[in-house]
């Protein structure tokens, strides 16, 4: 006896595998329009400019927290300090011991 092959009867479409089609259609249609997104906002924006050199940047400006004015200035120290920055914070005992310690043109 010979045997035919059959075919497997077609069953009825899952509905839960074309809910899962369509899922990822979406998904596939939200990154592609978050990539367009993306790629539209980057070619709009303006080149960044160019950062100041560093032998020419002011390191302390006239604004700046000074914490020595000596008349020859040779050395001043300026304090950059941040209280809402938990290292900084932690630091301003040290700072504070650093300014009694100067010997001097110290104030604070």
């Amino acid at each position: 006896m010979t045997q035919t092959p059959t075919r497997p009867t077609p069953t009825p479409s899952d509905p839960a595998k074309k809910v899962r089609l369509v899922l990822w259609i979406l998904l596939a249609a939200i990154v592609a329009a978050g990539l367009v997104w993306s790629a539209a906002l980057t070619t709009s924006r303006p080149a960044p400019e160019a950062s100041q050199p560093a032998a020419d940047a002011q390191l302390v400006r006239g604004d700046s927290h000074r914490l020595t004015s000596p008349a020859v200035e040779k050395a001043q120290l300026v304090e950059f300090l941040d209280f809402e920055c938990e290292s900084c914070r932690a630091a301003h005992p040290l700072v504070e011991e650093l300014k009694r310690s100067t010997v001097t043109g110290s104030r604070s």
